[in-house]
C-alpha cells in the first residue's frame, strides 16, 4: 500500500490554496479492507520469505518506481486544476488512485522474476509467479481518505 498526500501550499498562494483544499488529502493504493490472508500473501510476496522459500517479487515497488513520473505528472497536473477552481483534491486523488491500482494490478499480471520452482508449475500448471486464483490481483484497490 502506498499513500500519497496533498501537502497544502505555502507563500503568496497559500490563502486561495487553502479555501480550496478541504477535506480528503490521501489516496491509499493497494490492499484496502481486504481479508488478512491477501495481505499476508501480498506483504509475503512482496518481501519474500526465506521460511516459506518464497523469493522477493516486489509488485508493489515496481509499480511505485516505474511510474512515478506519471504520478508526479498527474499530481501537478491536479494541482493546477485545483488552484483554478476546475476540480478538488478528491477527484484528483480518485483519478491517481483508479490509475496506480490499475498499474499494479497490471505489474502483477505481467510480473514473470524470479520465476516459479519447477514444483510449483507442475502445481499450477503454468509460470505464472503473482497469480495463482487471481484474488490477489483482483482485491486491488484505492480509497481516497481525509
Amino acid at each position: 500500500m502506498f499513500t500519497c498526500k496533498v501537502i497544502r501550499a505555502k507563500g503568496k498562494h497559500l490563502e486561495r490554496m487553502k479555501r480550496n483544499v478541504r477535506g480528503k488529502t490521501e489516496t491509499w493504493v493497494g490492499w484496502v479492507d481486504d481479508p488478512a490472508d491477501i495481505v499476508e500473501r501480498a506483504v509475503v510476496n512482496e518481501f519474500g520469505s526465506v521460511g516459506r522459500h518464497v523469493p522477493e517479487r516486489p509488485a508493489l515497488r515496481n509499480t511505485i518506481r516505474n511510474n512515478l513520473p506519471k504520478y508526479a505528472s498527474m499530481l501537478k497536473d491536479g494541482a493546477r486544476a485545483i488552484y483554478a477552481l476546475e476540480s478538488t483534491p478528491e477527484s484528483v486523488l480518485d483519478k491517481l488512485g483508479k490509475v496506480a491500482a490499475a498499474d499494479l494490478q497490471a505489474e502483477i499480471a505481467s510480473l514473470s522474476t524470479p520465476p516459479n520452482a519447477p514444483e510449483t508449475v507442475r502445481t499450477k500448471g503454468r509460470n505464472d509467479p503473482l497469480v495463482e486464483t487471481g484474488r490477489m490481483r483482483g482485491a486491488v484497490d484505492h480509497e481516497v481518505k481525509a
